[in-house]
Order: structure tokens, then sequence, then C-alpha cells
């Protein structure tokens, strides 16, 4: 709600001109109503109605820095990360984080540490077993939309939790050609920094947000040739979080006066995929659908 007041104060003051001191409560119902039928991540980007006004519950990076009102309603986002948070009346269960933007959750991440006997392998079977996809957190499109099991070595992936059927992806960076993670280049003794300093960074997260995570709908046939519909959140494999950090990283670059150094034609042509690649053109995605074989990203 504050950041609704924040940054649209005159759909605010017109909503509490006709709805008095239950406007924080009708707007809250209706933001609820809109992500039920319409999805958490259409919500993010297009925003819901509320007694026939719009309201944004976030706003993302504008294509050009021309417009300083654009630029303060962006930096206005408020992305929270909430320690063990309690998902259910009905049990004491709690999640070990949560990623919000401006008060919507959007990721969980349960964490283990090999130190304490823990793998990925455990968070992997705590999301299958002891999360229960009928939460309204977990729920499909509608609320959270990625899940991550991870430990110091290594990071899995999925978008929707279906109990034992529950299938998770590889997202890690690959090592020699292979899975895994390189060692941390800061000579930590962890390997998947990255995911908190590159993929879920504030800038990062918001840019996978608005460009790279989508809403896909097929279709697969049951045994007697009817035709169901199936959907599944889906998003480019392998560069996409690699390629909001490189942005992150030129915005920046252009802004201290420094020049990139995929300026120059030698680094553009190293870092051009071959024709023979494929690599960047697959995708990763959720259960129902074939999974790449590379290290998946959003």
């Amino acid at each position: 709600l504050a950041f609704v007041r924040e940054t649209q104060p005159r759909e605010w003051a017109r909503l509490e001109a006709l709805l008095g001191a239950g406007v924080g409560a009708q707007v809250l119902a209706d933001l609820c109503k809109w992500m039920d039928a319409h999805g958490a991540l259409a919500t993010l980007r297009h925003g819901f109605k509320c007694h026939g006004r719009t309201l944004r519950i976030a706003f993302f990076r504008p294509a050009h820095g021309l417009n300083p009102e654009l630029d303060a309603r962006y930096a206005a986002n408020r992305v929270g990360v909430t320690r063990q948070l309690r998902f259910s009346p009905r049990s004491e269960q709690s999640l070990d984080v949560v990623l919000s933007v401006n008060g919507v959750p959007v990721v969980t991440v349960e964490l283990k540490n090999p130190l304490t006997g823990q793998t990925v392998e455990d968070a992997r079977r705590q999301y299958r077993r002891g999360r229960d996809p009928r939460e309204p957190i977990f729920a499909f499109k509608r609320r959270t939309l990625a899940h991550f099991a991870a430990d110091t070595e290594s990071v899995a992936m999925t978008t929707r939790l279906a109990g034992a059927a529950t299938r998770f992806l590889p997202f890690d960076r690959g090592r020699g050609g292979g899975a895994g993670n390189p060692p941390d280049p800061a000579g930590r003794g962890y390997r998947t920094a990255y995911l908190w300093e590159e993929v879920l960074a504030r800038d990062s997260l918001l840019d996978l947000l608005a460009r790279f995570l989508h809403l896909q709908t097929g279709g697969k046939r049951d045994d007697r040739g009817r035709r169901a519909p199936v959907e599944t959140m889906t998003s480019p494999a392998t560069t996409s979080c690699r390629r909001c950090a490189c942005s992150r990283r030129r915005r920046g670059a252009k802004a201290s006066g420094a020049t990139p150094s995929s300026s120059t034609p030698r680094a553009a042509a190293r870092a051009t995929p071959s024709r023979g690649s494929r690599t960047a053109s697959r995708r990763c995605t959720t259960p129902g659908t074939a999974a790449s074989s590379t290290p998946s990203s959003w």
C-alpha cells in the first residue's frame, strides 16, 4: 500500500475519496482477486483494476533515462527479503527466504549447508514432501513464480510445485563443459554466490520479471485424443541471468566513462555464439515440457 500511495498519489486520493477509511482493505482485496484471475506475472507487469482505476504494483526500468518521473518510479520499487516466513496458519512451517516486490512474494528459497549434513538434495526433498502446493503462496502463476533449492555448491530451480512430481532443473553455471559450478572467483568457500550477487540482485530480479519470464500456454492429448490445456512458466535458458549482469556492468561502465570490453571487434566476436551453437536458443521449462541439458536460467 505504501508503494501505491507514494508512486500514484492521484489514483490513491480518488479512491480514498470514494472509499474512505476502507480504501486499503479494498485495494488489497481487489489485488488478490486480480492475481487469482490473471496471474502474478501479468499483474506485476500491467497492474490491476480497483473501482475503475488502474493501479500498478511495480515499475520496471524505462528504455531510456530521458524521463525523470519514470526513473523515480523505478527507484521506488521495494524488493524485500524475508527470512523464516511462516506461510500457513495451519502449521508452524516456514520458508528459509522469500523475496518480494512491493510486498508481492515472487521467489522462495530453501537453503542447505553441507557442513550441517544437508545438501541441495535435501532442499529438493523438502519442496516435494514438505511444501503443500495447495497453499496460497505456492499457487502456480498466481503467487510465487520461482522456487530455488540451494547449498554452497549447487542450485536447482522450479517454477511449479507439484508434490512428489515436482521437477527441478539445474541452475548451475557449469564447470569444464560439465555439471556443477566453478570455484568462486573471489576465493570464498562457496560456489553459488552468483545466485545472490547476480541473479537475485535487485536490478537483475526486476529485469527478469519484466522481460525474461513468460507464461506459455500449450496443450497435450490424453488417451482418448482429447486436447487438454497445459500452462508452463518458461524462460530463455543458459544466458538470461548473465545478460542481465552484463547489461548492468555496461550501464555502470557508461556512467563512469569507461568503455566496455565488448565494444572492441575482437571481444564482440568472442561474445557472439558460433553458427553451430544452439545453446542460446535452448529453453528451460517447468514440468510437462522437455528439459534442457544445459545449465538453466530464467
